[in-house]
């Protein structure tokens, strides 16, 4: 199971904006060379001479990098959002040289635009404003969008395999769990939902074998077997456990979870979905369990 093709699509459509831009940068610089007298002019051009290849290359890796992506590999919401800013920002430093190169030729121009006529040839101020206000705008636009997804919550699960549902009481959290646990199973990935009633919060993994009818499983057997179940189907087993605060001791979380979150950490085709109450997070969830975290709004 590949990754979510929003992201692989947004990637693409940055990379389909990005080269329009530099194709129209390059034929600028093409088309009007700088001259000795005009300092802004020239670190335009230069700027040009010296990003155009590193844009095109940020957003091939950035395609590459997310279409690539599996439950082996991993999700690399970090790095590609690092690669996203660092367009963005070369992207800001072209506007701004560009628009002091504008400030310079508007001063020292004095011939008023009225009276250049319509068959005036167009100049190389007024080429980088359209420049500016077309290819430039939808690069600015497709870094947006993609930056967006990469900073959701979402494309931050998908990279720690980790999620944390929160909500009020009956607004769908264990509805919307066990819906997805049943796509998940339909489609072929593995899953598995155990509910927060049926655990102590400790030895969770040991407890949910022998709720599930495993008897007393080793922890490193059921997590090998949930790992295999996993890489058999090309995905991530999903571990759901819903509602944590409904537990006898619901403050036993507080480590547990923690503990949880290690034992995974080395296991690639595991992630661990949990929710809780979000009254009860302060009593449930550990300061140091930082994982993405959603709040659930129901009909809302």
């Amino acid at each position: 199971m590949g990754v979510d093709e929003r992201y692989v699509q947004r990637s693409r459509d940055l990379q389909a904006a990005v080269v329009t831009l530099l194709s129209e940068m390059t034929r600028w610089y093409d088309s009007y060379p700088a001259p000795a007298s005009s300092p802004d002019h020239q670190a335009l051009s230069r700027w040009v001479h010296a990003w155009t290849p590193a844009l095109r290359e940020g957003a091939h890796t950035l395609v590459h990098d997310l279409s690539a992506a599996s439950a082996t590999s991993g999700f690399p919401a970090e790095q590609s959002s690092a690669v996203v800013e660092d367009m963005l920002e070369r992207l800001g430093e072209f506007k701004d040289l560009a628009d002091r190169f504008t400030e310079e030729e508007c001063e020292s121009d004095a011939t008023p635009a009225a009276g250049r006529g319509v068959n005036a040839p167009v100049t190389a101020v007024q080429s980088v404003q359209w420049l500016c206000e077309r290819a430039l705008a939808r690069a600015f636009d497709a870094c947006a969008r993609l930056d967006g997804l990469l900073r959701s919550s979402a494309a931050q699960a998908a990279e720690k395999k980790t999620w944390l549902l929160l909500g009020e009481a009956g607004q769908g959290k264990t509805h919307l769990l066990v819906d997805a646990a049943r796509r998940a199973v339909d489609e072929g990935r593995p899953a598995l939902v155990v509910f927060g009633q049926e655990l102590t919060g400790h030895n969770t993994l040991s407890e949910i074998a022998q709720k599930r009818g495993l008897g007393p499983l080793a922890k490193r057997d059921f997590l090998q077997a949930m790992d295999a179940a996993g890489a058999a189907s090309a995905c991530r087993f999903l571990l759901i456990i819903d509602a944590l605060n409904d537990s006898d001791d619901a403050g036993n979380w507080k480590s547990e979870l923690l503990a949880l979150q290690v034992r995974l950490a080395g296991y690639q085709h595991i992630a661990l979905l949990v929710s809780c109450r979000s009254t009860f997070k302060s009593i449930v969830v550990p300061d140091r369990f930082d994982v993405p975290a959603s709040v659930h709004s129901g009909f809302a």
